[in-house]
């Protein structure tokens, strides 16, 4: 008589196995899609001040507040930020997309958006009385 070797379940077959990966990887991958076009979609519709404050509590907490704000070009809004009593002021642009802070480690990228988007944008902020 033949041996014959034990049956794996049906779920355990690696060619199941594999489609199974599969599909929970698609399914992960639409789900974080729509996350992320949903998350966007919220800030193009929220307004530029909104936007702004929502960005500056996500970035640097809920004792940040802007000190300085002007509107840049296009939607931009440029300015100075801090937290509350103290005296950490930095230059922002909050973009619909993004908030960059002057101390982010990309002067160059700050430098070239402040001269597109905020030209008017005092440097350094004057102090205040």
């Amino acid at each position: 008589m033949g041996e014959t070797r034990p049956r794996l379940a049906a779920w355990t077959q690696p060619s199941r196995l594999a489609s199974l990966a599969v599909l929970i990887a698609v399914v992960v991958a639409i789900w974080a899609g729509v996350s992320i076009w949903r998350g966007q979609r919220i800030h193009m519709h929220m307004g530029d001040e909104d936007r702004l404050s929502h960005q500056i509590e996500e970035r640097l907490g809920p004792r940040a507040e802007v000190r300085l704000l002007e509107r840049g070009q296009g939607g931009v809004l440029c300015g100075y930020v801090a937290h509350r009593g103290a005296r950490d002021d930095q230059a922002f642009i909050s973009q619909p997309n993004r908030l960059l802070l002057e101390r982010d480690p990309l002067p160059q990228e700050f430098e070239r958006l402040r001269r597109a988007y905020c030209p008017g944008l005092i440097r350094p902020l004057p102090p205040v009385a």
